[in-house]
């Protein structure tokens, strides 16, 4: 489960050793794949509008429309959030950054204590 939660953020690659450089180091390259959760959202919410836009073209009375979406904290809030308002694009690179962020305060922790 976790190790497709990363598949969808980033991958490892692994250059092969040369002559120049025997001990190569794993890159991290981003994948920047949307949650399946937030394309479903998206779609249901792009549903309801176009039932709304379909109802105000054939001249039914339709109030303003409000739509709940509820979540369990503000970290996912705050995503959630950004990818309906900015984009998928936007939304997934401050996802990559903030693992990096937190990758490189666990590394920090790590060496400052040996």
């Amino acid at each position: 489960l976790f190790r497709k939660a990363k598949e969808r953020i980033y991958t490892l690659s692994m250059s092969k050793p040369t002559e120049k450089v025997p001990n190569p180091v794993a890159r991290l390259t981003p994948v920047l794949e949307e949650h399946p959760k937030w394309r479903l959202l998206r779609q249901v919410l792009t549903e309801i509008e176009e039932k709304y836009d379909k109802k105000i073209d054939e001249g039914k009375q339709a109030g303003p429309a409000t739509v709940l979406v509820m979540v369990k904290d503000e970290r996912t809030l705050e995503t959630v959030s950004t990818y309906l308002i900015e984009g998928k694009q936007r939304a997934m690179t401050l996802r990559w950054l903030r693992f990096l962020e937190k990758y490189n305060d666990r590394s920090r922790s790590v060496t400052n204590s040996s």
